[in-house]
């Protein structure tokens, strides 16, 4: 008999136990004590994010981590948790271990008061999701601009107050997300013009026998045309070869960009809790939030 249970990551062999499975299913490298937590809590949410653990007697064959963000919606402050680092003993899979930790979930963090849980599943994960969890998705755009001075600007549109009207949006909280990225990557960049913001990471990808450097841009907050002129002209000042934003097909501010490509392999998904899936218009999320950004 399968039984799932919130798991305490402050306990020191609570946590190893969680290391040793997440290492046994990925057959990866183990990760350091304390990763955990800095990778799933940050200091500023309402509540703290959860870990699931499903048993098999006392033996840990699944767990799953569940990330808390304070969003707002319709000017008020929404709780949403994002499902991740997920894993499953390779001797259970096939019995449903991820499909019960889920359901479990749903009513854990609905009594938590949670509007909805989301993510960025893979192609493995999302079939359940979708089909056997009653998640709904939305696509995942992307636009890559070349930081070419004579080309950029062709990416670039005008801004418009349409960006404005936010009723019925899922608005995310980039301050908390880049609280949360900053715990594991101090390199992070945040540019800020008055009270608009944009954020994000510089890698290094080599294609061609050519080292290229890409600035992803996490996410982003603008209040007005000027603020936004202003921060890509920061954003261009960066030292990168390519700027790249993924964002949610619902994403009110995607209108500041063109040339949107859809991402096949990737789509967000949501479950609703404490909401309805039709009160939600638009989902302004980008790829910072995911956890693998």
């Amino acid at each position: 008999m399968i039984r799932v249970a919130q798991l305490d990551i402050d306990d020191p062999n609570c946590e190893q136990e969680i290391i040793n499975l997440i290492s046994l299913a990925f057959r990866s490298e183990k990760v350091k004590k304390g990763y955990l937590k800095e990778y799933i809590q940050a200091a500023s949410t309402s509540q703290p994010s959860i870990f699931l653990g499903a048993f098999e007697g006392e033996q840990m064959i699944g767990c799953n981590a569940f990330i808390a963000n304070d969003f707002s919606f319709n000017n008020s402050s929404a709780l949403c948790f994002q499902s991740c680092w997920s894993a499953t003993n390779p001797q259970y899979r096939g019995q449903g271990v991820f499909f019960k930790i889920q359901e479990r979930a749903k009513i854990v963090l609905k009594e938590k008061g949670a509007l909805l849980i989301f993510g960025l599943p893979n192609q493995i994960s999302r079939p359940i999701f979708t089909e056997r969890l009653h998640f709904s998705e939305e696509e995942l755009h992307s636009v890559r601009i070349p930081n070419i001075k004579f080309l950029r600007n062709i990416w670039i549109n005008k801004f418009s107050e349409q960006n404005h009207i936010l009723h019925n949006t899922l608005i995310s909280n980039e301050p908390q997300i880049i609280e949360l990225k900053k715990n594991l990557n101090p390199a992070i960049i945040q540019i800020k013009i008055n009270y608009s913001l944009i954020w994000g990471k510089i890698s290094t990808r080599r294609k061609f026998g050519y080292d290229w450097r890409v600035f992803s841009i996490g996410g982003l907050s603008i209040n007005s045309q000027r603020d936004f002129q202003l921060l890509i002209s920061e954003v261009f000042k960066q030292k990168c070869h390519f700027i790249e934003i993924a964002s949610c097909k619902l994403n009110t501010n995607n209108y500041l960009f063109r040339f949107w490509k859809n991402i096949n392999h990737s789509k967000f998904i949501f479950f609703f809790l404490n909401a309805e899936k039709d009160s939600f218009k638009n989902f302004n999320l980008m790829g910072g939030v995911s956890d693998t950004f």
